[in-house]
């Protein structure tokens, strides 16, 4: 798997937050046929939240499918890809899926890929996801979220509180 590769794939599909069916589908397909299991999590209005694993996970990569408006199509020069979501999330996203297919060659199938709606927006898709898959993630060890924070690993994050008054 060619990350690089992937990710002008997935920056060449519009996925403004709320149009995510697409990109969804491609990586779906992409890891059914890498052997994982897919499982698609609605959230509001039919936007999928995609769930992919081998076995019973023990590390979870996650990032998020949805990029802000307007979408900007694809264009790279000798050092850069540039487009809506080169780096939030998409490159993020192939290099999650390029790492697991590493890992899964490698013998490893305690590994699942979370990809969700909404981040950019309403944090739907978070949301969804944790009430569906509670109880499936039992064994669960750690999760690896993909984020852009300026190259440096970071090893907590805000989270977020909504509040209607």
């Amino acid at each position: 798997m060619n990350p690089v590769a992937l990710t002008k794939q997935l920056v060449g599909i519009p996925s403004v937050s709320g149009q995510e069916a697409e990109i969804s589908q491609k990586l779906s397909q992409l890891l059914k046929k890498n052997g994982f299991r897919v499982r698609v999590i609605w959230s509001k209005g039919g936007r999928p939240n995609l769930f992919a694993t081998v076995d019973a996970p023990q590390v979870i990569f996650c990032s998020h499918m949805d990029t802000v408006p307007p979408f900007l199509k694809l264009r790279e020069d000798k050092k850069f890809i540039y487009g809506r979501g080169a780096c939030d999330a998409k490159g993020v996203i192939a290099a999650q899926i390029a790492s697991a297919l590493r890992l899964k060659k490698q013998g490893f199938r305690n590994i699942a890929l979370l990809f969700v709606v909404g981040e950019e927006v309403d944090h739907l898709g978070a949301v969804d996801c944790a009430r569906a898959l509670s109880g499936a993630l039992k064994e669960m060890k750690a999760v690896v979220v993909g984020e852009p924070t300026e190259n440096k690993l970071a090893v907590a994050a805000k989270g977020i509180v909504k509040v209607t008054l």
